[in-house]
């Protein structure tokens, strides 16, 4: 999939249980995450830093130091920081994919080395591009909204086509 515009969170889907709600699993233990998934995604402050601190070694964690549109602790990010990894930094506006964030992402997915990529806006959309330019079976965590914890989601062919179709409801634009 090739973007030429940026995607927009529409109205609509803002209010909608499609986003609200969580997609995947919500409850989950990172020590069998940690024994039957090599490949791991994180896209958020929370959920990069508790793959981190729970040896998850994920391949790529998106993040842009905020919880709740509040800057994160120190301790936190340090953690973050301290992973090693290739960092790569991109603009994302809030309620948006742009394309720098989604090609970014499909870059570097496949990626054999620790990704980590810095995003200067928002990195909540970022779940999207991430499922569907993951292979199938890697795990993706992601935060929840208003800290109601974290959701996991197995990327399978049924999981990419639901996210195909989110992503094809959302505005488009420059």
């Amino acid at each position: 999939m090739i973007l030429l515009n940026n995607y927009i969170l529409t109205q609509e889907l803002k209010k909608s249980e499609e986003i609200i709600r969580p997609f995947g699993t919500e409850k989950f233990y990172f020590e069998d995450l940690k024994n039957i998934y090599n490949k791991v995604i994180a896209v958020g402050d929370v959920s990069s830093f508790f793959c981190i601190r729970n040896d998850l070694n994920p391949r790529m964690i998106i993040y842009d130091y905020r919880i709740e549109r509040k800057n994160i602790d120190k301790p936190r990010r340090e953690v973050i920081d301290n992973y090693p990894g290739r960092s790569i930094k991109v603009v994302n506006p809030p309620g948006r994919i742009t394309n720098e964030l989604w090609q970014t992402i499909k870059e570097y997915i496949k990626s054999k080395e620790n990704v980590k990529i810095f995003v200067d806006g928002e990195e909540d959309l970022a779940l999207i591009p991430a499922v569907i330019e993951s292979e199938e079976n890697t795990i993706i965590i992601y935060g929840l909204r208003n800290g109601e914890g974290a959701g996991v989601i197995k990327v399978t062919k049924e999981v990419k086509d639901k996210f195909r179709e989110l992503a094809k409801r959302m505005d488009r634009g420059s």
